[in-house]
């Protein structure tokens, strides 16, 4: 259907708006188009978003609710640190941390660390978050960053090993998704995992897994478990743009459940293994991605 069809139809409005994020709308657009506020339009969207989640998953994988414990890491540059600050106070914000990083280059740079954010709520404050980085014209380059860390206290040995070799054997493919700053070995803030795949698959406690890597500048940073339960997902480049955080984080939630379920990525990947386990919206984003990276 067109955007005017579904407009004319006598559908209710949650159905038109569903239908509208079908065809690629925004919640912005959405929200203007529908007259309606932005407040419901993200109710509907969320609710959508679990339905894609789950029909986009083939049967024998269920992608249930996205309601994980995960932070934020955003290094960025170009707003004073006092300023964003008061600008996080004045919305509420107040557990956000704003400090100072030592790699990052530009002037007047930060590091932004959210407190323990959980499920789709989370991804709400997120975007406000991101709404006054916009406002305030944060700007990245290629010395920053974006570090995602989600709750593992949960994971078992074969959960780990499942998803240390997962993202090893799709790591060639999620490279295609980054920039080339961002890729095989190229930046020493996050280098691959690939060479340590065998000495992890070894493990015979948690214990020894997530000390299967020498340091945390790695791809996935296992050893965030030993400080934080959590672990850390270090390769997206630098971005305050919340579409692609938000995808991310998505995609790395249903790569975990992927994992924890028994399921395992096979060597060599290519991006039609990541459809197995994302969510369509998640999928059709990276494939857009991969070839504008490529363009």
């Amino acid at each position: 259907m067109t955007q005017q069809q579904i407009m004319d139809s006598q559908a209710t409005k949650s159905a038109k708006m569903r239908q509208l994020f079908e065809l690629g709308l925004t919640r912005t657009q959405v929200a203007e188009i529908m007259r309606v506020g932005y407040g419901f339009v993200q109710n509907v969207y969320a609710k959508w978003v679990l339905t894609q989640m789950t029909a986009a998953s083939r049967p024998s994988f269920v992608l249930g609710e996205f309601n994980r414990r995960f932070g934020i890491e955003i290094e960025a540059f170009g707003v004073e640190r006092n300023e964003l600050r008061s600008a996080l106070d004045a919305e509420g914000l107040h557990f956000w941390r704003v400090g100072a990083d030592g790699s990052i280059r530009g002037t007047n740079s930060f590091e932004l660390v959210s407190p323990i954010l959980v499920g789709l709520d989370g991804l709400a404050q997120l975007e406000k978050v991101c709404r006054i980085l916009a406002a305030k014209r944060a700007k990245v380059n290629k010395s920053c960053g974006l570090h995602v860390h989600i709750e593992a206290r949960s994971f078992t040995l074969p959960t780990w090993k499942n998803l240390f070799a997962s993202y090893a054997n799709l790591e060639g493919t999620i490279d295609t998704m980054m920039p080339e700053s961002r890729r095989g070995q190229s930046n020493t803030y996050c280098r691959s995992i690939v060479g340590y795949t065998e000495r992890a698959q070894a493990a015979t406690t948690v214990r020894e897994l997530v000390r299967a890597l020498p340091n945390r500048y790695h791809k996935v940073n296992t050893l965030a478990f030993s400080e934080h339960g959590t672990v850390e997902f270090r390769q997206h480049s630098g971005t305050v743009e919340y579409t692609k955080i938000s995808n991310w984080v998505l995609f790395l939630h249903s790569l975990i459940s992927y994992s924890e379920q028994g399921y395992r990525v096979s060597p060599a990947a290519t991006f039609e293994a990541a459809e197995a386990f994302a969510p369509r919206p998640v999928s059709e984003f990276y494939f857009q991605r991969i070839n504008d990276l490529a363009a």
